[in-house]
């Protein structure tokens, strides 16, 4: 497995071991909103910003597909959206900038998660202005994204989107 994806698979790992560990979500259940609020803080600064370093990722983007949970929607605090969300993280050196983009009605775990550094809801415009705007401003010379060939949950992002 080629290191660059490696990282990702070890971050995404972590992020998704919530979701499908038995045992785990067993404790999980038992955990307060605030206790797992910050287990997400945790593992994202601990995690996120080492591997973007790493591998010389400017941002990593992750996207919903409209109407499917995908696990690490959840676990990157934007709940369970209904519509297409975009979550980026962003490799500022020396810091992580935390960006989402949202429906207006997919706002509200995003904005109580506590991630996020900015959060721009859309309405009938839909998430591509919003998304194009961003990366033109960022200027990106190298972006990870989720992809899943094996697994449609998993997998917001295709040629389609």
């Amino acid at each position: 497995m080629n290191k660059s994806f490696r990282i990702f698979y070890i971050l995404i790992y972590f992020m998704t071991n919530l979701s499908y560990s038995q045992s785990i979500l067993d404790n999980y259940k038992r955990l307060t909103e605030v206790e797992i609020k910050q287990i997400r803080q945790e593992k994202i600064n601990r995690f996120v910003l080492p591997a973007l370093q790493e591998q010389n990722v400017d941002v990593w983007i992750t996207l919903t597909r409209e109407y499917v949970d995908d696990p690490i929607a959840e676990n990157l605090g934007a709940g369970l959206p209904t519509a297409r969300t975009a979550l980026m993280f962003i490799n500022n050196g020396d810091r992580l900038g935390r960006v989402a983009i949202a429906a207006s009605y997919d706002i509200d775990p995003i904005e109580k998660s506590g991630i996020y550094d900015t959060i721009i809801s859309y309405r009938q415009e839909g998430l591509l202005p919003h998304l194009k705007e961003f990366l033109i401003q960022l200027n990106p010379k190298k972006v990870a994204l989720n992809i899943s060939k094996e697994t449609p949950l998993a997998d917001g992002l295709t040629v389609s989107m």
